[in-house]
């Protein structure tokens, strides 16, 4: 569809629950009206067959999208397929696939970020099967190695790069990783490199228009950039006197202000997500005070943080 303009949308979340131990919810979504400033659970996420190393590990619910009436969203190693009520209908893995990040859909495919593997695949949700990877490990530079997530001989599990986005727009795709300064441009079967990004960024996209915006995970704000001029919005903050007292909120593990998920309406209008989990829109006319639309909060313990963000098209059932 085309630009969102008016009231602020509906839209449907992804969180995660770093630190999470084994029998607790790691994850959810979530539909989100931010022009009403309410929200309603769509699905809990507590599968327990998974790794709960680290901060995010395995757990949690990852990027999502909407493809026809269906709602696509990433676990770490599968892509579950849900009903507009949040019922799944099917789940779906391939050996390429783990610890996934985002996702985006292109001409019928889609794409989902493999940062265990640093590759991106495509999905086609009609066939129910992963069809084609590219795999950007490179030592001097992102690599450009296709492979057939069908066959074997794909790439080994490795993550360094971090590859954390993967985004389709009338350009191309756009790719990102958290420890390369890349924005990487995948189009009419050439991948290039279109810009240098800051360290720890998220969702970083070249807009229609040719501004660039991005997630600052490292500086706690939503970023637009045109050439010199740079749009900074700082992520909204809960008091410290509202946030939980849990055993999760060790420092090491998770921290409120952290950014990521971000959905453009245009209208120089965006939503993006942060911790402790909760959405907010921005507005980016370049006239006035730092712009912040609505601000709707799904949780007030820090190690909830939203993952993804989508556009919900469908009337509430």
């Amino acid at each position: 569809g085309g630009p969102v303009s008016g009231p602020w949308p509906c839209v449907v979340v992804s969180t995660v629950v770093r630190g999470a131990p084994p029998g607790a919810g790691h994850g959810a979504l979530w539909v989100v009206d931010l022009a009403l400033d309410e929200s309603r659970l769509l699905r809990r996420w507590d599968e327990t067959a998974l790794s709960f190393a680290g901060r995010g590990g395995d757990r949690g619910l990852r990027g999502v999208v909407v493809w026809r009436d269906r709602i696509i969203v990433a676990a770490s190693d599968a892509l579950l397929v849900l009903d507009p009520t949040g019922r799944l209908r099917s789940r779906h893995r391939c050996p390429y696939l783990g610890l996934a990040h985002e996702l985006t859909v292109r001409e019928g495919m889609v794409y989902v970020a493999s940062t265990a593997h640093d590759s991106v695949l495509a999905f086609d949700p009609v066939a129910e099967d992963f069809v084609w990877g590219l795999c950007l490990r490179g030592e001097e530079g992102p690599g450009d190695g296709v492979f057939d997530p069908r066959q074997p001989g794909g790439p080994p599990a490795g993550d360094t790069l971090h590859l954390n986005q993967v985004h389709s727009n009338a350009a191309g795709l756009w790719l990102s990783c958290h420890r390369r300064h890349w924005l990487l441009c995948l189009a009419d079967g050439a991948l290039r490199c279109e810009d240098c990004l800051p360290l720890g960024t998220h969702n970083a996209r070249r807009l229609p228009d040719g501004r660039l915006l991005f997630s600052d995970t490292a500086r706690d704000a939503v970023v637009l950039r045109e050439g010199d001029r740079v749009w900074r919005r700082p992520v909204p903050r809960r008091p410290a006197r509202e946030l939980a007292a849990t055993a999760r909120c060790d420092p090491r593990l998770a921290r409120p202000g952290f950014a990521r998920g971000l959905l453009w309406l245009g209208d120089d209008r965006a939503v993006g997500g942060f911790s402790p989990a909760g959405v907010a829109g921005y507005t980016f006319d370049g006239a006035g005070p730092p712009g912040l639309g609505p601000v709707h909060w799904l949780s007030a313990d820090v190690a909830h943080a939203v993952h993804g963000v989508a556009l919900w098209p469908f009337d509430d059932p």
